[in-house]
């Protein structure tokens, strides 16, 4: 590790765009998963599936095993071929073996693979610019034909064959400069020289953002597998700009010594690191450094707020506010403190009845939760019981909804539907398809909007249908929002949220989609009397939410407790923007 810089005053932790799971390792680790969700049995993969302990350890803790020796190999095994690929060759043996083979081969690799095949046969000497012995480089050397050979220095040209014609190709995550200055050497070289720039696009972007985040921070972390050639790749350009850099596989390795005297420091992690242990490593740089003075006591309780759901319950609240006054309704304290409530006490419940999907979506949350259990599930049943009785107060029917939404909430994530009772393979709410966004935003919508209609006798009318859309829509945003965010925890443990069953792009879309129906109807509901002014001017959180899912789509805001203070807080500026609203009026 490198030697600390000498600063004094509070480390500031900024994270490279582009860090995390590439495309290609993403593809094959969720083939993987897919297989075991759908419970297939002797599930091994051929090799590390990729080049990553942590996640190669998560993979045989789900029952997949790794194979080396095709003597393991037995007939009906379910084979996953690694993201770097085998010859082909390996895949006839491993067929011959009676593997049923599911090939998980990156499509770049893919792509490299063929144009090797079809120059070999061409009678191109191939010139393969990466690491020779590596799983990739080895793999397409074999495509080759016996007239292949991988390079990574100038003096190593000098050696090359005297072939008439050649065909230069680069390992997936090489370098784009070295693999420039030897592809020309090369070129130079030889007359009848064709040369593909075969780097992957995400490797590319990785070395572009350490590039342009390692000159604004005095330290760099590189976090991912020892074994992994784009990991170790990005440490070197990181060292090569003058930095202080640190390569680690776990967030355990960094020490309160490695960051002292540090003002800032860099974050960014290879192609094969999950999300999960990105944010580890955030988390633990933040609890090493805790920060002294009343700024440092600023963030922490900042902090503890939104890890408790403290500012989400505030949040909460304050939307209340703007949905009651939006309905023409007197705000009264105990809408605000029924909401809220609910919302607090079931993201608790929910958390300490099924904790594994914070392990890999919120990690900095885990040890929090399980150090303040007992306070924080003291406040939960305080809070439940509290939003009860005060919810008897307002009337029987909003008691009765409350009571049957908590009962709900609780048991979301328990096994409560009995083996053979169910027409559909579920025995529990959250495994329903897309539940967790739906059921939320509608939970949200009903403890807001309904109970508050229910609490005063109002009837169905445009500006309960109004208000109802507006909550419905805010809430699912946020839950889906964070359901993009938490896609890889979410795979793991079999959870089918929207950006699962629809995929990123199509789940952003419909955000972007049903923001817009939103602002259509906020702005005529107005216009055609349905409604007050005031939904013209809660057309403000509305463009919040426009702006922080672009903050998102950018990778501004991605990981740990960042994120989610942005997002609360656009329910905060509902609330903000319906008392200004309430003040001129």
């Amino acid at each position: 590790m490198g030697k600390p810089l000498k600063a004094k005053s509070e480390l500031k932790v900024k994270l490279a765009r582009h860090a995390g799971f590439c495309w290609g390792v993403r593809r094959a680790v969720n083939m993987v998963l897919e297989a075991v969700h759908r419970r297939e049995p002797n599930l091994f993969t051929y090799g590390p599936l990729i080049h990553n302990p942590q996640v190669i350890g998560l993979l045989r803790d789900l029952g997949v095993g790794i194979i080396t020796n095709h003597s393991d190999i037995t007939p009906n095994t379910n084979l996953f071929i690694r993201s770097h690929g085998i010859s082909p060759q390996e895949r006839e043996e491993l067929q011959a073996q009676g593997a049923i083979i599911h090939d998980a081969t990156c499509p770049l690799v893919e792509a490299v693979q063929k144009t090797i095949g079809k120059f070999s046969r061409d009678g191109y000497g191939i010139i393969i610019v990466g690491e020779a012995g590596h799983p990739e480089v080895s793999a397409l050397l074999e495509f080759a034909q016996g007239k292949g050979i991988a390079i990574s220095r100038k003096d190593q040209i000098e050696k090359l064959p005297p072939w008439e014609k050649v065909c230069v190709v680069a390992q997936t995550t090489q370098d784009r400069k070295i693999f420039r200055e030897l592809a020309n050497l090369v070129k130079a070289k030889h007359p009848i020289c064709k040369v593909f720039d075969t780097i992957c696009p995400a490797t590319l972007k990785r070395q572009e953002g350490v590039r342009q985040l390692a000159p604004k921070v005095e330290a760099m972390v590189v976090v991912g597998g020892r074994n992994s050639a784009n990991t170790a790749r990005l440490a070197q350009i990181s060292r090569s700009l003058g930095k202080s850099t640190f390569q680690i596989e776990t967030d355990e390795e960094l020490k309160r010594e490695d960051l002292r005297g540090i003002r800032s420091i860099g974050i960014t992690a290879g192609a094969s690191t999950p999300n999960w242990m990105i944010q580890r490593v955030v988390e633990r740089i933040e609890n090493l450094d805790r920060g002294k003075g009343l700024r440092g006591l600023f963030f922490r309780g900042i902090r503890f707020l939104i890890r408790s759901n403290l500012y989400l319950a505030f949040g909460v609240a304050c939307f209340s506010y703007a949905v009651s006054r939006l309905q023409g309704i007197e705000p009264r304290l105990s809408f605000l403190l029924v909401a809220s409530g609910y919302v607090f006490s079931m993201h608790l419940f929910n958390h300490y009845t099924d904790p594994s999907p914070a392990n890999f979506n919120e990690p900095y949350r885990v040890s929090f939760y399980r150090h303040h259990k007992t306070i924080l599930l003291g406040l939960a049943f305080l809070s439940l019981a509290g939003t009860l009785a005060l919810s008897l107060h307002l009337g029987l029917f909003p008691f009765i909804l409350l009571a049957f939404m908590s009962l709900m909430g609780a048991v979301y994530r328990l096994k409560v539907i009995p083996p053979g009772w169910s027409i559909l393979p579920y025995r529990r709410l959250v495994e329903i398809p897309g539940s967790k966004d739906l059921f939320l935003a509608l939970a949200w919508s009903l403890v807001i909007v309904v109970l508050q209609s229910l609490s005063k006798g109002d009837k169905l009318s445009p500006v309960f249908g109004v208000a109802f859309a507006f909550t419905f829509i805010l809430s699912m945003v946020r839950s889906s929002l964070f359901s993009l965010k938490d896609i890889q925890g979410d795979r793991i443990v079999g959870r089918e949220t929207l950006p699962i069953i629809l995929g990123k792009g199509k789940t952003k879309l419909l955000l972007i989609t049903i923001l817009a129906c939103l602002t259509l109807l906020l702005s005529f509901s107005a216009i055609w009397g349905w409604t007050s002014s005031l939904s013209i001017w809660l057309l403000l959180p509305v463009a919040y939410a426009y702006f922080y899912l672009y903050l998102y789509h950018r990778r501004f805001i991605f990981q740990g407790i960042l994120s989610e203070a942005v997002v609360d807080t656009g329910f905060i500026l509902s609330g903000a923007t319906a008392y200004l609203w309430f003040l001129l009026h």
